[in-house]
């Protein structure tokens, strides 16, 4: 070992003296200064000495990404991991090493040269709990750490709330990480936390009023790691009560020290075997999370998912309706109101439940646009499904599907009949919204005295929609070839937004996207001086894989001094772009602000040229000179009118067939000074929708990744079942009828 330890004292020596002669401070009298201070703080501490540098050293050593000096302070690092934690912790250099070895060697390289760049700024008070944390937040890339406080709040979130909380990052770590690090049996994010939690606990015990003389270490440092300091300390309170208590409980044995008698104790221990002992577990594939439920505080089905869904570290985003019980001898869906002792007669110890969530209506709707448009879906998939297919769409006027859960328990109370019993086997996968055992209560009525028979048959179209969204995602899912194609449709979207200055454009971006993608601010200078971009980027979950998306709005100030030769050259250059569609243009005006009809016509012209949908949006819905709000729209359908005539109203949208519409909005809240009156953002959702019943089957799915992340929309979708229906309809069933 001394040998060893001398090795490495030389080989770090030989590093101190590389870095002297790479940066030639040999003759500096602050030589050691320097170099000590490279050490502590990375590449990036060379800024503190930038003056006492040879500029074109300090140039091509600071800024090259594989200089010398970089490759040093790595092999320093290297060393330094092994010398610090090879004796007191060598499950860590054991867990660093795999990843260098086998699990991903680039991951590996990626985290040395952090550290190397930025020494002590990652980590944190305790360098083996952040190196753990890094290498478990793997998706957590340079920028996001750099630029954000993620990984920060990710600390602070671990240190505080204990390794059960690493499921409200799952975003930015791998599934099956996930689950190796939520069970503290195999779990290094917990051993890390022990170390962590280690040199503080005697503080922690007595800030809390105990006294760390009486307290198990281990124990506590295992509560702690595991729960988080609030929960942790009342479970080390709780341990120290039940130590000193007359019960002892230890398995499933219990020592009663009173004065019962034979019998009492007999039938005390009798009932704590069966209300105590027994558990059924309960995997929940969202979070990775594995729960014993006790048998004593459920009966049914229901029971368990609320009590996984209140005792999970993301309970406050968990709604327990969005989830279902699958039982994982055949993979069915249990029904909500099954008991749960039925379950588990023949095999109550073995069982493992898994917890799945129904898929949202914006999953499916984009996984079925994205199938919509890739043309080869027809040829690959029509021949096997013209067996499942169902013969007619559901009408509106009859057969209204309602697909809120939040109104389910208003819908139909009855069991299906034998007709769609026959579907109760077998199981919905975790892409499906409603699941068998819930078709009966999933299904709402135009009128209140429909037969039961009418019922059932509506309750068998709802199923049967479900398993057709359900088909088809899974073709999505399985076939490598459609998801590659998906990401290329969702790599480069363009949305065009034109219309005078100081209208609203960009408030009304940021509240369609529901993000601050566009700069917005108060005031009577325009807030976009030159054409502008903003670009967003995201990823959709596609089964087990992602699909990335990148949009871009493009922004037009100067647009009221355009001829028609300047608008038709704006347009050509967006779409000239490689990999570039236009989805639609947005045309936005206000009372006052509105540009000459002739203009707005040479635009639409030139859209329409080029296949590309139009909305005209009148961006002041609640300004007080109604007479001057109404003129707006009604030159906007004027101007419509000249391309296409007026196909229906709804929901206060004007629609004129597949060549435009128009609306109003406020896409902020607002108080007016004069009245005083409180004004609530309006007509974004109705906009929203509208560009999507109206959009083509192509660019569809592209607009559905622009809407993504505007939750507040998806959420609100079900209030506009008719719309919704005939989107559903749409993409389901003239996919397959063409052919």
């Amino acid at each position: 070992m001394a040998t060893l330890s001398s090795q490495v004292i030389s080989d770090n020596n030989n590093v101190e003296n590389e870095i002297a002669t790479i940066l030639r401070l040999h003759d500096y009298d602050n030589k050691q200064d320097i170099v000590t201070h490279l050490l502590i703080n990375g590449r990036q501490g060379l800024l503190d000495y930038k003056d006492d540098i040879i500029p074109k050293i300090f140039n091509t050593q600071f800024n090259t990404p594989d200089a010398q000096l970089i490759l040093a302070l790595k092999t320093y690092v290297r060393r330094l991991w092994q010398t610090q934690y090879e004796s007191s912790c060598h499950w860590l250099i054991a867990f660093i090493q795999n990843y260098h070895d086998n699990k991903d060697p680039q991951l590996y390289d990626r985290i040395l040269t952090r550290t190397a760049e930025y020494g002590k700024r990652f980590m944190k008070d305790c360098p083996i709990l952040s190196i753990v944390l890094q290498f478990v937040l793997e998706s957590m890339d340079e920028e996001c750490i750099l630029s954000t406080n993620t990984f920060d709040e990710a600390w602070e979130t671990v240190t505080s709330e204990g390794m059960k909380s690493l499921a409200k990052y799952s975003k930015y770590v791998k599934e099956e990480v996930m689950s190796e690090e939520l069970d503290k049996n195999q779990s290094t994010l917990f051993r890390a936390l022990r170390e962590y939690y280690r040199p503080r606990l005697g503080s922690m015990l007595r800030d809390h009023g105990m006294n760390g003389e009486e307290v198990d270490e281990n124990m506590a440092l295992d509560f702690l790691s595991e729960d988080g300091v609030e929960k942790g300390m009342e479970n080390i309170r709780q341990s120290m009560v039940k130590s000193s208590s007359d019960v002892v409980a230890e398995k499933e044995d219990v020592v009663l020290v009173n004065t019962d008698s034979p019998a009492e104790k007999l039938w005390k221990l009798e009932v704590r075997r069966i209300t105590v002992a027994t558990t059924i577990k309960v995997y929940v594939k969202k979070t990775g999370e594995l729960f014993d439920v006790p048998m004593s505080v459920v009966s049914t089905v229901e029971d368990v998912i609320k009590y996984v869904c209140e005792n999970s570290v993301c309970h406050d985003t968990m709604d327990y309706n969005d989830y279902y019980l699958v039982s994982p001898e055949d993979d069915t869906v249990l029904e909500n109101e099954q008991k749960v002792d039925e379950i588990l007669v023949h095999s109550r110890d073995t069982l493992e439940f898994k917890l799945c969530m129904k898929a949202s209506k914006r999953q499916q709707i984009m996984n079925l646009a994205l199938m919509k448009c890739n043309e080869r879906v027809k040829a690959n998939t029509v021949a096997d499904s013209k067996d499942k297919e169902i013969t007619e769409p559901v009408e509106p006027q009859q057969n209204r599907l309602n697909m809120d859960a939040d109104k389910t328990e208003e819908a139909v109370a009855t069991n299906v009949s034998a007709k769609s019993d026959m579907f109760r086997s077998n199981s919905p996968p975790e892409n499906t919204t409603d699941t068998p055992s819930n078709i009966s209560r999933s299904v709402s009525f135009t009128g209140s005295s429909a037969s039961l028979s009418q019922k059932q048959d509506l309750a068998y179209s709802y199923y049967e929609l479900q398993k057709r969204i359900h088909d088809i995602t899974e073709r999505l899912i399985h076939d490598p070839t459609l998801r590659e194609k998906a990401s290329e449709k969702l790599n480069d979207i363009n949305i065009v937004v034109c219309g005078a200055p100081r209208v609203g454009k960009s408030a009304l971006i940021n509240a369609i996207c529901h993000q601050e993608l566009a700069g917005t601010h108060p005031g009577l200078h325009a807030c976009t001086k030159t054409m502008s971009s903003y670009h967003l980027a995201g990823s959709i979950d596609i089964g087990d894989e992602q699909a990335n998306y990148q949009y871009t709005f493009w922004d037009t100030p100067g647009f009221e001094s355009w001829d028609r030769e300047a608008i038709r050259k704006y347009l050509k250059t967006i779409k000239t772009t490689p990999k570039s569609s236009i989805i639609c243009m947005i045309y936005c005006a206000s009372p006052g602000s509105f540009a000459n009809a002739e203009r707005l016509g040479w635009l639409l012209d030139e859209c329409i040229k080029l296949h590309i949908f139009c909305a005209l949006v009148c961006t002041n819905k609640w300004y007080p000179d109604r007479k001057r709000r109404d003129a707006v729209i009604d030159d906007f359908q004027h101007i419509l009118q000249r391309h296409q005539t007026k196909t229906r109203d709804e929901n206060g949208i004007a629609y004129f067939g597949n060549v435009g519409l128009c609306t109003s909005v406020d896409s902020v809240a607002f108080t007016d000074e004069q009245s005083g009156k409180k004004y609530e953002e309006s007509g974004i959702d109705e906009l929203i929708l509208g560009i999507m019943e109206s959009l083509d089957d192509d660019k569809l799915a592209q607009w559905c990744a622009v809407i993504f992340e505007n939750k507040s929309f998806w959420k609100k979708l079900s209030g506009y079942s008719e719309q919704l229906q005939r989107i559903m309809n749409k993409l389901i069933h003239t996919q397959w009828n063409e052919n």
